[in-house]
């Protein structure tokens, strides 16, 4: 798992050896963009390092967690609106 600020976007990515499915969630108007990976697992390190990830530019904070047994939510605060 890696994450950082570019020149004109933030990028975060995220390796497996098996194919990620991945679903994005939420309401963009709240500051907020949300992605739920499907039929993924990560032990309590990966979730560590990814909730600890230095959030920069318009990302306020990053949040990492699973929702059930085979699914984890990523969720990206933003410090302005997200403008598509």
């Amino acid at each position: 798992m890696r994450a950082g600020q570019h020149e004109k976007y933030f990028r975060m990515a995220m390796e497996s050896r098996e194919r990620i499915a991945v679903k994005e969630l939420g309401d963009r108007a709240l500051n907020q963009i949300v992605y739920e990976l499907q039929g993924v697992t990560a032990s309590d390190d990966i979730l560590r390092i990814g909730n600890n990830l230095m959030a920069d530019g318009n990302v306020r904070s990053i949040s990492i967690a699973h929702k059930d047994k085979n699914t984890i939510l990523v969720k990206f605060l933003l410090k302005k609106k997200w403008i598509s």
